[in-house]
């Protein structure tokens, strides 16, 4: 029996420099990505898709069309900002119903790195193959996704490829040097590229996906992700374009004459990165809309969900939104355009 009712395999790939902060500042960088614990590896938070996708069934889509309330706390759970009663404390109103739905946290599949043999590749590991299939599994079942037979293995500095003229070359990632005597085209690795495919809604994006997909051992794979991650200085300059404290020679009376200044370091994933992400219904949870009486049941949350799925297809999520940061396409497997 599986944990949730009707879980959808969904992918985030993203379109532009993407921020999910951790809260709290890493060495050198002061505002670091959010990561996994155990590996290091990026990490998108379920409580900030679960948000997107809120903001996104609340507001009106392009047609000027809307969703009812009623159907929203449905799907999400009530909002703790409102309240029948005026007068109501806070203890009432963190007993609010949860939602129906249930997200998880978006997890690494693959990430774009530099090569000198093609404009750019995705990286990924046996690790994060293994896992997709433990979470298809686990939370769908593996009669209803048919995932490719087998994760390849890759025999210490060994590099699988999808695209036969990389195969028998030298391979340059990154700072990463493969010889030509470690390079080998793996048809289960295709295999995997095309099923990792489905969940970038793009046609040309997604056979470039496939035509670039390099798989590399776990350890190497943890290595690169630490320091390819990019990390870009943000400044806050004051009138005299410092970043310290100034003083304005030119103030008269009345008028600011020291100014503050700021520098610090924030880090950021590129563009073009693949995540997965889990979307279930709770089971057992039925609904009583106010307005017009309906019951509704869990086994209609997930259709319901996705009818909407246009107002999806590309979201922001993270910081930095007015400057062009958190642009994804967001595609649940299965599901049209």
């Amino acid at each position: 029996m599986n944990a949730w009712q009707d879980t959808r395999l969904s992918g985030i790939y993203t379109l532009s420099n993407l921020h999910c902060g951790s809260g709290q500042a890493s060495g050198a960088v002061d505002l670091p990505i959010s990561r996994e614990a155990g590996t290091g590896f990026p990490v998108i938070p379920a409580t900030s898709l679960k948000g997107v996708a809120r903001e996104a069934f609340e507001i009106e889509d392009r047609e000027g069309a809307s969703i009812d309330k009623d159907s929203v706390k449905w799907l999400f759970g009530a909002d703790l900002d409102e309240s029948d009663d005026k007068t109501a404390d806070a203890d009432k109103k963190t007993q609010a119903p949860a939602g129906t739905l249930c997200f998880t946290e978006g997890r690494l599949l693959a990430y774009p790195a530099r090569a000198l043999n093609a404009p750019f590749v995705h990286l990924t590991s046996p690790l994060l193959l293994h896992r997709l299939q433990r979470d298809v599994v686990a939370l769908i079942g593996g009669e209803d996704i048919k995932l490719p037979q087998e994760v390849p293995t890759v025999d210490g500095d060994e590099a699988l490829v999808t695209r036969e003229r990389l195969s028998g070359n030298p391979l340059v990632v990154e700072d990463l040097v493969v010889d030509a005597d470690y390079t080998r085209l793996s048809k289960s690795l295709s295999a995997w590229a095309e099923f990792l495919a489905t969940l970038i809604p793009d046609e040309n994006a997604a056979t470039r996906f496939k035509e670039s997909l390099i798989m590399v051992g776990d350890h190497v794979f943890e290595e690169i992700i630490q320091r390819i991650v990019p990390v870009r200085a943000r400044t806050k300059l004051t009138d005299g374009k410092t970043t310290d404290v100034w003083i304005n020679p030119c103030a008269k009376d009345g008028d600011e004459q020291e100014q503050s200044g700021n520098l610090w370091y924030e880090e950021h994933l590129p563009s073009d990165c693949l995540f997965a992400c889990f979307v279930g219904a709770r089971r057992q949870r039925a609904f009583n809309s106010g307005n017009s009486g309906e019951t509704k049941k869990t086994k209609d949350a997930i259709p319901d969900f996705l009818q909407h799925n246009k107002r999806l297809q590309v979201i922001q999520i993270g910081g930095n939104e007015t400057v062009g940061n958190g642009l994804c396409w967001w595609h649940f497997r299965g599901q049209t355009s």
